[in-house]
This record gives C-alpha cells, structure tokens and sequence, in this order.
C-alpha cells in the first residue's frame, strides 16, 4: 500500500537524507584522485590560503674555538591559493520519475551523475583550465572567465595578500637561459639513443626536467612517484605505439584511460592521462613556429598543493515554480590548487599525429 499525507512526506525526506550522506561520504574521497599527483589541504575556510615558509638555510663549517655565531634569515616567499567555485543543479520531473521507476532509483542515478562531475572539477581545478563556452574545448582560465584562477598550469598568487599575478614562463628564450617553464618541442640529448623516435624524445625531455630539478635542489629520489608527467590520449597512443616499434618495455602499454594516474617503476613517474590539456603555440630550436602543441607538463607532486574548502553541500529541495518540476538536486563545491614555486613545474608541449607514426 503507497504511503500518503505526512508518512509519504517522512519517507522523502529520509531518501533525501539517506543520498546527501552518500554523496558527502564520497565527495570525501575525491580528494584520493587527486592526491596521486597533488599534496591535498583540506578543511579550508575563508577565501584565501596561504602556503606554509618556502626557503632553506645553509650550514657553516667552523675549524677553531669561541667561533662567533653569524645568523641567517629563513628564506621565504609568500605563496597562496584561492578557491574556484562550482555547483551543478538537475531538476527532478515528476514525469522522468515515473519513466524512470522509483524516486529511490532516480535519486541514486543523480547522485552519481553529480560525482562524476565533481570528478571532473576536481582534475579541472588541479591543471588550471576552463571548457571554453564557444569551442566546447579546454583552455587555460583567465582572469576574463570570471573569479580565480591557479592550478598547475595557469595563473598563480602570490605576495602579501596574494595579490601578485604569477605565470609560467613558456618562451624559447628562457629555455636558452637555462630557466623558464619550458621543454622545446623537438628537443633531444646529443648523440643516438632513445632520442631517435618520438617516445625516446620525450624520455629524454623527462631526463632534462630531472637534471633541473637535481640542479635546484628540489627533487627528492626517495620518494617515488614524486616526478609526475601529465599527457593527452592521443599522446599516449604514440608512445603506446612506438613502444611496441621500438621493442622497448617502459611500461606505457598499462598507461589507463583519460582521467586515470598510474605510476610506472621503470620510468620512476607517475603518468596522468588527461582529455583537458589545453593547445599552445610555440617554436622549435630553429624558431620555426609551431601552432596547437599539446601542453603537456610535467611537475613535482609535493610542490603542488590542492585545496578543499568546507563550504560545499548536497541538497534536495523542493521547488513550486515549475509544472512538473516538485524537486531539485543541488550540489555546490569550492575547490582551489596552487603552485607552491615555478621552479618545478615543465611545459612539454608535443605535437599530435592523430595515430599517424
């Protein structure tokens, strides 16, 4: 017998409490998408947040007595993170509830549709890119699409009060200096080797950002996965490819779908394959241009840090304005991540062959 009046209304509402708890159970654990490749801060209020001192100190060696002490400051630059906003609002028909079956079984679909896309945020935030409204593509977030930006590619804060804009250094000069952001499309280690086809060249890519990373005192062999590489499928069908050409084994054939993390021992890298890398254009070391490079990029793990702010919620929520519509199903989210220096984030742009070797 269905239920009616206030016992019919009693059960809605433990359905509706029975999916916000679903839902605040596994937003909980989106972070662990994430953290494979990012250091996760959590519980964040206020819309600012600051990085712990970044700096070091250096040792003094004495060979007497009595020496007298000479101090040195800490130091340190003031690095901060600033959250994105996101919400996601489907209305629930009285219609689709009836072709759908049950109102338990409906809410549980939007549930998960709601996870999905709080999935997707969550790998938006950390790359630092927007779906553009007029090509349906990813690109880098600007100050023009409307509150903050950051992540590992974009924008990033810093100085007091995070009011310094900071970007990644992408030009062919900067490369030529030994600093900057950037691995030339076609670069190579001198002599034969791996540097002969393309999936050797991006090897050696790899090697150059860790003889950087070694260089400045950043990168820490004992971790491992701490070198993390992020790349597009299309890329990973050619190093899929030429893997096999090569008769070499790095482990690219156990690379997962786009969205996924796996770390590879024989390469010491955790691999991100992502759909949301954005183009770039760029030069190669003769300064022939190069238009729509992929942005791949390569970064280390504890250098990157990802916020999640307490201020996100799952509700259902009645609606009157609407003639079929009784219902809505609102979740809201704050995300946010920033660079903690610029020193250890790589741009290695690569160019697509849409599968042609």
């Amino acid at each position: 017998m269905a239920l009616k009046g206030d016992a019919q209304l009693t059960q809605r509402e433990m359905l509706r409490t029975k999916f916000k708890d679903q839902y605040e159970s596994e937003y909980q654990q989106l972070s662990t998408r994430v953290q494979q490749y990012t250091t996760i801060e959590t519980g964040m209020e206020g819309e600012y947040y600051e990085f712990p001192i970044i700096g070091g100190t250096e040792m003094r060696e004495y060979n007497d007595t009595r020496h007298t002490i000479v101090e040195d400051d800490v130091r340190f630059a003031k690095r901060g993170m600033r959250y994105r906003k996101f919400f996601n609002a489907i209305p629930i028909s009285k219609d689709e509830v009836r072709d759908m079956g049950k109102y338990e079984y409906t809410l549980a679909h939007i549930k998960t549709q709601q996870i999905a896309a709080a999935k997707r945020m969550l790998d938006a935030v950390a790359l630092g890119v927007v779906k553009d409204a007029d090509t349906g593509k990813w690109r880098l977030k600007t100050d023009a699409d409307g509150g903050y930006c950051g992540g590992i590619l974009g924008t990033n804060y810093g100085g007091d009060g995070g009011i310094n804009k900071l970007v990644l250094d992408t030009s062919y000069a900067s490369f030529k200096n030994g600093t900057g952001n950037l691995v030339p499309i076609d670069y190579a280690t001198s002599g034969k080797g791996v540097s002969t086809a393309f999936s050797g060249t991006f090897l050696d890519k790899l090697g150059y950002v860790r003889r950087r990373l070694e260089e400045l005192d950043v990168f820490d062999p004992t971790e491992p996965g701490a070198l993390c590489v992020c790349i597009s499928p299309a890329v990973k069908q050619m190093v899929q490819a030429l893997e096999l050409k090569l008769s070499r084994d790095y482990g690219f054939s156990t690379l997962g779908e786009a969205g996924t993390t796996t770390y590879l021992p024989k390469t010491g890298v955790t691999w991100v394959v992502s759909n949301m890398l954005p183009t770039m254009d760029t030069e190669t070391k003769d300064g022939t241009a190069v238009n729509g490079a992929r942005m791949c990029c390569a970064w280390l793990k504890n250098r990157i840090g990802f916020g999640v702010w307490d201020d996100w919620e799952y509700i259902t929520q009645q609606l009157t304005e609407k003639v079929d519509v009784r219902e809505r199903s609102l979740a809201t989210g704050y995300f946010g991540c920033g660079r903690k220096d610029e020193h250890s984030v790589f741009v290695l742009p690569e160019l697509e062959t849409n599968g042609v070797i």
